[in-house]
């Protein structure tokens, strides 16, 4: 998508979009085609960089630091909650269709977690299974070295041979 639709999906100027992709903190998440570094007449951006974009402006918009925010993008934080401007804007791209799948690969890190955390339940206990098998293989033991002390000894007196 060419920067003017960009611009007017975020409701931003087109100076902005272009300031945003040409910082250098943020260029590893721009193409060479968003960087006007491509082969193509001019800059467009795919649905993964207008997303990016979209992120860039919420967070100033918060005021949030430019390291802050490419620390952020660095950490995978996306916001595809894109304005009202968006649903304007005469475009092929699913935006929809991104965020569902954003949507989508955060349940599936979710899950991942809380696989990982099952895992870890699952082992504890069957390193607690272990102890008291243990424990109870010593109280046999003791069970044992009881009933014999008991067999050899009545009330104190030992028992005769025979």
């Amino acid at each position: 998508m060419k920067t003017g639709k960009v611009a007017d999906m975020l409701g931003v100027d087109q100076k902005t979009i272009l300031n945003w992709a040409d910082r250098s903190d943020f260029e590893k998440f721009f193409s060479a085609d968003a960087r006007g570094k491509g082969r193509t007449m001019g800059r467009s951006f795919d649905e993964s960089e207008i997303v990016i974009l979209n992120t860039i402006r919420v967070e100033r918009q918060k005021n949030t630091d430019w390291s802050d925010i490419a620390r952020l993008l660095d950490d995978g934080v996306r916001d595809t909650n894109l304005p009202v401007n968006a649903l304007l804007v005469d475009s092929p791209a699913p935006i929809v269709q991104y965020g569902k799948m954003q949507v989508l690969q955060a349940r599936v890190y979710e899950l991942e977690d809380e696989l990982a955390r099952k895992d870890e339940i699952i082992a504890e206990r069957d390193e607690r299974i272990g102890d008291l098998r243990e424990e109870i293989g010593m109280l046999k033991g003791m069970i044992k070295m009881m009933e014999r002390a008991q067999t050899t000894h009545t009330n104190g007196v030992p028992k005769e041979n025979n």
